[in-house]
């Protein structure tokens, strides 16, 4: 499923790998341009916590 997320979300540079489409294939790694909320980084791991740690203890 993540890697059919990853597809759809790069249509372009998934067709440049076979060498298809407009665009050249990229394997650089780059930051993200808009970086993620610190507010919901902390819910997410609150949420990691509560429901994958805690029902372990």
């Amino acid at each position: 499923m993540g890697l059919i997320i990853a597809v759809a979300l790069h249509w372009g540079q998934f067709l440049a790998l076979f060498g298809a489409g407009t665009a050249k294939a990229r394997f650089d790694l780059t930051w993200k341009h808009q970086q993620l909320a610190v507010t919901y980084i902390a819910a997410v791991m609150i949420v990691i916590v509560l429901f994958e740690l805690l029902p372990y203890l």
